[in-house]
């Protein structure tokens, strides 16, 4: 009789091998998909470098200009932050044009009441020193806020976006004083100091930035229109206002702004990627993401948001491209496969910053040109009744609407004209420059001008909003 002979482990131990086995096997198929993963990442970051186009921080800090030795716009607004920070946060402040909510949208085409003048007036001189190193701009280089390199938190927490928010609208009072005052030299080189304050952001790379921007600029082209309605400007200041209104149309571009947010989401990628989930712009952007993603899905996402903002950037200052890159985001984004969950957590909507930049570019053309018809009109006696009228000896060509590719339009009113975009909804409103109350978008965009004799700022006698 031949003993039973056991040929075999126990059971326990063959299934805690086959477990081992097959963790081993998952670990070695992550760390194999990972690596695949961040190598076909590389190759794509090549590609774009190889083109010259930058996808870090660093590689845009490399294509921006040499910061000039010596003081800038820049490096002077940054040096008044405390007092620009105090603008406008006093009681005292109180009926305070653009700084007090009650009277924000006055402007040389609004009956001014009288019980703001004096107000106002002590606002600007209790910051005479301010006004002062704004003046200075005129003669200094603009320089640009520069990005610290060593967070990059500092996308969210760059302090200039408030200062210069601060500086334009103290500019923009002052320019309403100056008009008031019927000093017209001083209200033309107001609008030189806020286009300066527009240079500095000109590389900024940042969205945020941008915005920032095209608020400023929207201030420019309303310090011109408001010129244009309470004074009629000699040749020579009309020349001005045309060189600032030149360079922010040749400045004015979305391109740092969407390097910088292609940047920014290459950035937190990577510090996913690499286990860095305590980064600053890492706990900013992905409360709620788990804690741990495997290499090879954080790289597929960050390839896909990487090539989705490569459209807005492919775009440049294309107005058509610009939108149908933004509504393909848009419009892609809910249909996206269950894998790029961090797509969809993280890439912001950007069709309304699109959107926003092109209605600052339309008017502050429809600004440029209704300068050309001011032009016209001390030649003639009248403004133009086509646009075409002012081409070639005025403008080279009428300025397309960026909203719909045709050129501007002009609408004739019983005090003048309106230069005008058909603006975002794309409908010709006759040059219906109302804002509406609940979204704040107007049906047209554009600058009014009037004849000279619907010319000058009106005062009008009533009381403030706490008397009976």
């Amino acid at each position: 009789m031949t003993s039973e002979r056991n040929d075999g482990l126990p059971w326990w131990i063959k299934l805690v091998g086959s477990v081992a086995a097959l963790m081993l096997l998952t670990i070695g198929l992550f760390y194999f998909l990972g690596h695949a993963g961040t190598g076909k990442w590389k190759r794509y970051g090549e590609t774009l470098r190889a083109g010259g186009m930058p996808l870090t921080f660093d590689d845009i800090a490399a294509q921006q200009a040499e910061v000039p030795d010596g003081p800038n716009v820049a490096d002077t607004i940054l040096g008044i932050a405390d007092a620009l920070n105090g603008l406008g946060t006093e009681r005292s402040d109180d009926n305070v044009w653009i700084f007090d909510r009650s009277v924000s949208t006055v402007d040389a085409f609004t009956d001014i009441p009288q019980y703001t003048i004096e107000p106002t007036r002590g606002f600007l001189a209790d910051h005479v020193e301010v006004l002062d190193a704004l003046a200075a701009f005129r003669e200094l280089p603009a320089g640009h806020f520069v990005m610290p390199r060593d967070s990059n938190a500092a996308y969210f927490q760059l302090p200039e976006f408030s200062l210069v928010r601060k500086a334009d609208k103290l500019l923009r009072v002052d320019g309403l004083m100056q008009l008031v005052d019927k000093d017209l030299a001083g209200a033309v080189e107001t609008v030189r100091l806020q286009r300066r304050i527009s240079e500095a952001l000109d590389q900024h790379p940042t969205i945020i930035g941008r915005l920032v921007q095209i608020a400023g600029d929207a201030l420019i082209a309303a310090a011109i229109e408001d010129i244009l309605k309470a004074e009629s400007p000699d040749l020579e200041a009309i020349e001005a206002m045309e060189q600032d209104l030149d360079n922010r149309l040749a400045a004015a571009t979305m391109k740092w702004g969407m390097l910088g947010e292609r940047a920014f989401i290459v950035a937190v990628f990577d510090d996913m990627a690499a286990g860095n989930t305590q980064s600053p712009a890492y706990i900013q952007v992905n409360t709620g993401v788990p804690p741990w993603i495997p290499v090879w899905l954080v790289r597929q996402n960050q390839m896909r948001a990487a090539e989705m903002l490569t459209w807005l950037v492919d775009a440049g200052d294309d107005p058509a491209a610009l939108m149908k890159a933004a509504n393909r985001i848009d419009r892609e984004m809910p249909t996206a496969p269950a894998s790029h969950f961090l797509v969809k957590m993280m890439m912001p909507s950007l069709s309304r910053a699109c959107v926003l930049h092109l209605r600052c570019r339309a008017r502050l053309s429809a600004a440029r040109v209704a300068l050309a018809a001011e032009r016209f009109r001390i030649a003639n006696g009248r403004f133009p009744a086509s646009l075409d009228e002012l081409v070639p000896s005025l403008l080279h060509e009428v300025p397309l609407d960026p909203f719909d590719g045709k050129p501007l339009r002009l609408a004739t009113t019983d005090e003048g004209i309106v230069i005008y975009s058909v603006d975002f909804n794309g409908v010709d409103d006759g040059g219906d420059l109302q804002r509406a109350k609940k979204t704040h978008d107007p049906p047209d965009t554009g600058c009014r001008l009037v004849m000279p004799e619907h010319r000058g700022i009106v005062l009008i006698d009533t009381p403030p909003p706490d008397d009976d």
